[in-house]
């Protein structure tokens, strides 16, 4: 197409197709295909304080964060709780769970602890559904070690029951 001249405003308008360096991407494709995986380091999260901008359920929230520079959003699994569902039997406790949680932290700036792919208390931490899993802090004194843990609380206060993976109780 090339170039042509917009009288309106005065000015060339490129209507090119930009080039894309086609070593790099062979470079890139090669490498992938020639790379160990084994040898890849798990991704890791750089932030320690999230406001919560969702909660989905009792034991489910999205939080908002910087990370590398730039405000991005995550699912989030607690760590160490299953709360009833939101459909089927557990619905009413489910809803109630969803609301305890949601008038402790939403819309409020929480401290987080992400545990993925990490040994915490003897076991390695994994998450089969792509989200963040990990420990939630809230309170007014939510620096380094304050807070209180967003998960024995919800245990505490009888709206959850502690979990640590595996097959899940049909009860919460």
């Amino acid at each position: 197409m090339g170039n042509y001249f917009c009288k309106d405003k005065n000015m060339a308008v490129n209507t090119s197709t930009p080039q894309r360096n086609t070593t790099d991407v062979k470079d890139t494709i090669d490498m992938l295909k020639n790379y160990d995986h084994k040898d890849v380091s798990p991704q890791t999260f750089d932030f320690k304080y999230a406001t919560v901008i969702k909660v989905y359920d009792g034991d489910t929230i999205t939080i908002s964060a910087k990370h590398r520079g730039v405000m991005t959003s995550f699912r989030m699994r607690l760590y160490g709780v299953n709360c009833p569902e939101l459909k089927g039997p557990t619905k009413q406790k489910g809803t109630e769970a969803k609301n305890f949680v949601s008038r402790l932290i939403l819309n409020k700036v929480v401290r987080v602890e992400v545990l993925n792919n990490k040994i915490y208390d003897g076991k390695k931490v994994p998450e089969k559904y792509g989200r963040l899993i990990g420990n939630v802090y809230f309170g007014d004194d939510i620096s380094e070690n304050g807070g209180t843990n967003l998960t024995s609380h919800i245990i505490e206060n009888g709206y959850g029951v502690p979990y640590f993976g595996g097959k899940k109780d049909d009860e919460s």
